[in-house]
């Protein structure tokens, strides 16, 4: 019998406002990843979540940066969840599709048609680099009607 060892996909965070620290907490508590990278605009950010996930039973500490640029030099990650502000989400995922990551783009993917078309030349054909965040399984109306049709 042989026993396959998993290796969980080691993934970035970018934005630490309430959907970034949201993705960074499930992703610290899923066997499938490892967070090894967070990057955020303040200091207190970093710090906040720090903390938080100095909880999480086994969680090693996670490496955090106020620079993308440096966070990609620097970190181990091989994917980017994008959580930052809706002004900064196609030119972060610009600079992480070019850098050759695959990326979760939270939503609203822009603000207007026209940035959010901008992103097309960076996208495979298949659309396996690019996920746009429209997953509810967390959204408490979502629950409730879990909940309701139980």
């Amino acid at each position: 019998m042989s026993i396959n060892k998993f290796n969980p996909v080691r993934i970035g965070v970018v934005g630490l406002g309430n959907f970034g620290r949201l993705h960074a907490l499930t992703l610290a508590g899923l066997a499938e990843a490892e967070l090894v990278a967070v990057v955020a605009r303040r200091q207190q950010s970093l710090d906040v979540l720090t903390e938080e996930l100095s909880q999480v039973p086994q969680m090693q500490p996670v490496p955090g940066w106020l620079n993308l640029e440096q966070a990609l030099a620097e970190s181990e990650a091989e994917a980017w969840v994008v959580a930052s502000s809706t002004a900064s989400h196609v030119p972060v995922t610009s600079v992480l599709l070019e850098a050759g990551f695959p990326v979760l783009l939270e939503k609203p993917l822009a603000d207007n048609l026209a940035e959010a078309q901008s992103l097309a030349p960076l996208v495979r054909p298949d659309s396996s680099n690019l996920m746009l965040g429209h997953i509810l399984l967390f959204n408490s109306e979502f629950l409730q009607l879990v909940d309701e049709v139980r």
